[in-house]
């Protein structure tokens, strides 16, 4: 995999201050895909729109972390030996071969390679062959957070003297993502340039999201609060997370061309939603993350409106109105999930640390 130089996010923050907030970014509408009666979480989103949503349906049974092309659901469940690595697709689940209790899936790519950390450290396992990462420092703790289709892994580390380091791991040789002015920083995504999002402790210790790539790290800043968090990248680079806003509340944003974007305000007749978070986003620039609505915590879909007006996609449940909303592919995948290994977050991660 040949990594690009960082042109597109430096060449972003220079084109942002060109076009309004809303000419950049366009305008959305968002699906819900949760229910009614229990909380949901999304955590990814692949090229088709399906995504890996979390029931909490009896308590949290399992954690749906990433998707595929191809649909399947990598993520963890919980059993009487502990957290299992798992995947799962059309109705058919299976542990990940070769790791066992205290495993967690967190990515899988279009090539079936699976990425997340067995028992503290870090792993790729295909066709039941595990590779579990090195790096060129002491190793307490290691997670593989999500992988790309050349088989580059984002992830964090802990090192031996206690400080959380971001990375970009590919054929055996890690980068580290960089730091912000403070000890710590985590990888928690990636697409196929390489490029990295995670966050990184400023120097007054707040965390701020970023974007690296080939050892430079650009701080995305915030939507006006103290804090910021990244999960998602596409292809273009636009990313997507979380922030806390000047007023206190935490809020799902969208960053692109430069300019970091609250996603609630962006979201053709919101009707009650909250959008709090968001974790997922394709080349498409359809996002998924979770929000509160109703008085429930809510999956969500947004997507672009001049995008579903040139496919001529009728979106279900448009808005806010629906109380039963269709489940999304994904949605029904990690349900199969849950429902054959009911008999049981890194925190987002929703490929997070």
């Amino acid at each position: 995999m040949r990594l690009n130089p960082l042109w597109t996010p430096l060449r972003a923050l220079v084109g942002g201050a060109l076009c309004s907030a809303l000419a950049c970014a366009g305008t959305f509408t968002i699906t819900n895909l949760g229910h009614s009666n229990f909380d949901t979480e999304a955590s990814a989103i692949n090229a088709s729109g399906a995504a890996a949503v979390t029931s909490f349906l009896d308590g949290p049974h399992g954690i749906a972390s990433g998707i595929n092309g191809q649909g399947w659901v990598a993520g963890t469940v919980f059993a009487d030996h502990g957290p299992q690595a798992t995947l799962s697709h059309g109705g058919r689940s299976w542990a990940v071969e070769g790791v066992g209790g205290g495993s967690f899936a967190r990515d899988v790519n279009n090539a079936g390679l699976v990425a997340g950390s067995d028992n503290g450290k870090a792993f790729v396992a295909h066709n039941g062959q595990v590779s579990y990462l090195s790096h060129s420092m002491g190793t307490l703790l290691d997670s593989a957070n999500a992988i790309n289709e050349a088989g580059a892994v984002a992830g964090t580390m802990l090192d031996e003297t206690g400080v959380s380091r971001g990375y970009l791991w590919y054929n055996g040789q890690t980068v580290w993502t960089g730091m912000l002015g403070g000890r710590h920083s985590a990888a928690t995504n990636l697409n196929d340039s390489g490029q990295v999002v995670g966050h990184a402790a400023t120097a007054d210790a707040w965390m701020h999201a970023y974007l690296s790539q080939d050892g430079v790290t650009v701080d995305l800043g915030t939507l006006g609060g103290s804090s910021s968090y990244a999960y998602g990248i596409n292809n273009r680079g636009d990313v997507v997370g979380y922030s806390w806003r000047a007023d206190g509340a935490m809020a799902a944003y969208l960053w692109t061309n430069g300019i970091m974007l609250d996603l609630s305000s962006l979201v053709e007749g919101l009707g009650g939603w909250e959008l709090s978070t968001a974790f997922g986003i394709n080349d498409a620039g359809q996002i998924v993350g979770t929000g509160f609505f109703q008085g429930r915590r809510s999956a969500f879909r947004l997507d672009p409106v001049a995008a579903a007006a040139k496919s001529g996609l009728v979106m279900p449940n448009q808005g806010a109105g629906a109380e039963t909303p269709e489940p999304s592919t994904g949605f029904l995948i990690f349900m199969g999930v849950v429902c054959v290994l009911i008999s049981r977050r890194l925190g987002d991660t929703r490929k997070s640390e």
